[in-house]
């Protein structure tokens, strides 16, 4: 009798754990997927328009597509300069990975320090690191 409760509570473990890695795994990629829209679109706002990095920050909160990425709304709301604030806040957002943590990171370290050129080809590259974080998450989740 105590083997068979043994047996059973081993399967519910199991597949609680099972459960728990594969909706990590599903947010992990939406997180990813948001981030490469973010940064497709902060590449459209520096290369048409030539928008400072407060003004995009502002632009890609109030559309409300970015919700889930917090760490937005507390560089927004942050008192320090922008590249510390994004520092910070990356640094706290609980939804992220170290993976996109990092790259977050130096992205918003260089944000705002070069020119034009030098901002879209920075997001570009940030965009395909996303993509490609993003496929390997995919492909690990399916």
């Amino acid at each position: 009798m105590y083997k068979l409760i043994g047996i059973i509570m081993i399967v519910t473990a199991c597949g609680y754990i099972g459960i728990n890695m594969s909706s990590s795994l599903k947010r992990r990629v939406e997180v990813l997927e948001l981030l490469n829209r973010m940064t497709a679109e902060m590449k459209i706002m520096v290369q048409f328009r030539s928008l400072t990095v407060k003004e995009m920050l502002k632009e890609l909160i109030d559309s409300g597509r970015y919700s889930k990425l917090g760490f937005l709304q507390q560089t927004q709301e942050s008192d320090e300069p922008f590249h510390g604030a994004w520092g910070d806040a990356v640094g706290a957002d609980k939804c992220l990975f170290d993976q996109e943590r990092a790259e977050l990171l130096v992205l918003g370290a260089r944000l705002g320090t070069t020119d034009t050129v030098g901002q879209v080809a920075n997001l570009t590259a940030a965009s395909e690191k996303f993509t490609e974080m993003a496929r390997i998450a995919s492909a690990e989740y399916f």
